[in-house]
């Protein structure tokens, strides 16, 4: 295991090495060698995000998946293309094909 820390750049971990948290190492972080990044809750709790409005992007930020809007809304989205909202009312959908299985 290597660990660089440098003022500039933080804390660098290798491929695989997990910066872990909690008594029982409950949370780990960490970047595979299969080029895949983690988030892992492996406790008996939920994993919990809090922000006022929270979004979930492409690598570069210029397309967004999903935003949350404090007492508003909930968007979704496909290829940067809005898809469902939910409003007060209800849900609005994108005019194009709704398909509902069963």
């Amino acid at each position: 295991m290597a660990v660089t820390i440098n003022g500039s750049t933080g804390v660098q971990l290798d491929d695989n090495d997990k910066q872990k948290f909690g008594t029982g190492d409950d949370l780990e972080i960490y970047h595979g060698s299969d080029n895949n990044s983690y988030i892992k809750e492996g406790g008996s709790g939920n994993l919990y995000i809090y922000s006022e409005n929270l979004r979930i992007e492409n690598a570069d930020g210029s397309e967004s998946y999903i935003e949350a809007n404090a007492n508003t809304n909930v968007e979704l989205f496909y290829n940067g293309n809005k898809k469902l909202e939910t409003t007060d009312d209800g849900v609005k959908i994108d005019a194009g094909l709704l398909e509902i299985a069963h």
